[in-house]
């Protein structure tokens, strides 16, 4: 892969009988100059190779980072994943079309098979909130569309 910026970025690759079969590439979180912790950023394997290399590689790759003496590993975002409580502060049209998103639109995006495969982990789920001027941010939700190449 021919990436531009790749400072710090770990790579961590399977192969089989000296082929390639997966990856996966993790980019650096820093805190006061110093890595605490690294995040996935791209995972790919081979059509031809079973299912589940994904889990092995992150193993392996969180054996490596703790002996390191990274403490924990970031998941990142789980796209359109919404907590079932509703909060006062929130906007309801955006949650509705968020929720529809994920339950409908898995043709566009994989929402629920990333959620899946991060819950696998059993990892700590925070809340993340997004702030925007426009009660129905429609031209921010273009925007998505247009980076996932929908529109």
């Amino acid at each position: 892969m021919n990436m531009t910026y790749t400072e710090g970025v770990r790579y961590f690759y399977a192969y089989v009988d000296d082929k390639p079969v997966g990856f996966v590439f993790f980019d650096p979180i820093y805190k006061n100059n110093e890595v605490v912790s690294y995040v996935p950023n791209i995972s790919r394997s081979s059509v031809e190779f079973n299912q589940g290399l994904f889990y092995t590689i992150m193993s392996h790759a969180m054996d490596i980072f703790q002996a390191e003496g990274i403490k924990q590993l970031d998941l990142g975002f789980i796209p359109a994943s919404m907590a079932k409580d509703d909060e006062e502060q929130e906007s309801l049209w955006v949650k509705k079309a968020l929720r529809l998103c994920y339950e409908h639109a898995g043709f566009i995006y994989s929402f629920k098979g990333i959620e899946f495969t991060k819950s696998r982990f059993r990892g700590q789920v925070d809340r993340t909130y997004i702030c925007h001027k426009r009660s129905i941010p429609a031209f921010d939700f273009f925007g998505m569309f247009k980076i996932l190449n929908v529109v």
